[in-house]
């Protein structure tokens, strides 16, 4: 097979292609050609590479420097777009999709976008919350994470999550996402995907211990009942009526 027809064109995104942009970032196939002084006020990772003196002296595309990321190119989308659209990624109780919150934690994480980060932090917070309390304010907004997916991509999108979560050090959520997967998954699945390479990040082994030795302690014991009173998507009730609903469980 010929190696240059595997080779995707080149696609300049429209809606983060500023003619006036003075730097083009390059992720995948992806092109966006934005304004530096942007990215550097918002990113401490990206103000230092662009002070670099050898930064002007770069490849350039459209007589602009050009930047390549390594990183996921739908995840440097909605992570410019949160940055350069007011109204993309606005902080809760507004609502957002979880891919997208995905994708914008990842890369402001790993370019020390601090604002960012934050706000996507607390968006997990409203799906993972730390009290009930929480819990009950955010039922307007909450959504499933997995719900769109089969047991088998359920299950590796769950891995990628827990990986993810691990990297950026959001350990509130790794409990309840690991009860996800055991509610979902018994644990002959879960050691089948237990080397599954996730998109982005490595599952750690000790994740994985976690995840299989508890499987088997939660489905021999009635702790799960008393847990699912805690996660919305246990209760079938994304419309406020999250309360109602623990109180029939507890009875």
């Amino acid at each position: 097979m010929n190696i240059d027809s595997q080779i995707q064109p080149l696609e300049q995104v429209s809606s983060l292609w500023f003619e006036d942009g003075n730097i083009v970032i390059k992720a995948g196939n992806r092109l966006f050609k934005v304004h530096r002084s942007i990215l550097a006020a918002q990113s401490h990772v990206f103000s230092d590479m662009f002070s670099f003196p050898s930064f002007q002296e770069q490849e350039k595309f459209d007589d602009c420097p050009l930047v390549q990321m390594p990183d996921d190119p739908e995840s440097v989308e909605f992570f410019l777009l949160a940055v350069l659209q007011a109204d993309f990624f606005l902080p809760p109780p507004a609502p957002s999709q979880y891919h997208i919150v995905a994708g914008v934690l990842r890369i402001s994480h790993k370019y020390d976008c601090a604002t960012f980060s934050a706000r996507a932090l607390r968006h997990l917070s409203a799906r993972f919350p730390c009290a009930i309390d929480d819990d009950i304010h955010m039922d307007k907004f909450s959504k499933p994470l997995f719900s769109k997916y089969s047991a088998q991509g359920r299950l590796a999108y769950e891995v990628d999550w827990v990986a993810l979560l691990a990297e950026v050090d959001a350990q509130w959520c790794l409990p309840d996402m690991y009860l996800m997967m055991c509610e979902w998954h018994n644990a002959q699945s879960i050691l089948e995907r237990a080397d599954y390479e996730p998109k982005h990040f490595e599952i750690f082994p000790g994740q994985k211990v976690a995840i299989l030795g508890g499987n088997e302690r939660l489905r021999n014991s009635e702790m799960p009942k008393y847990l699912k009173i805690l996660a919305n998507s246990a209760l079938d009730c994304w419309e406020g009526n999250c309360h109602e609903a623990r109180i029939r469980m507890l009875k």
